[in-house]
């Protein structure tokens, strides 16, 4: 898996390739601790090019939720794949996330 990070001012894009699963637990969770401790409280995680997610890639996106419900940020996903999407909607994490069509759709939220 490939991490990337975009930083603007008032908010940040991951963007996610590959497959998140255990091996990148700590590297994902590192990235997001350091922009909510930067002062980032809008993060958006493009998934275009994430293809898998695994039962701990699930538990990052929860627990980085709930760091970003502490400082009153938002957790946003975009351009999501049919099957990630499924997973989301299956496991209930659908009616939890801020999901949007395409990334310019998230940043779109923000500036609104």
């Amino acid at each position: 898996m490939v991490i990337k990070q975009e930083r603007f001012e008032n908010y940040a894009i991951i963007t996610a390739e590959g497959r998140l699963e255990v091996n990148y637990f700590d590297e994902f969770k590192i990235i997001i601790d350091e922009l909510v401790a930067a002062g980032l409280k809008n993060i958006i995680i493009d998934c275009k090019d994430l293809f898998f997610i695994s039962s701990a890639g699930l538990r990052v996106i929860i627990m980085t939720l709930k760091e970003m419900q502490k400082v009153q940020g938002r957790l946003m996903f975009a351009a999501l794949h049919d099957n990630i999407r499924s997973v989301f909607v299956i496991t209930g994490y659908a009616q939890l996330l801020e999901i949007y069509e395409t990334t310019e759709d998230a940043v779109q939220s923000i500036q609104n």
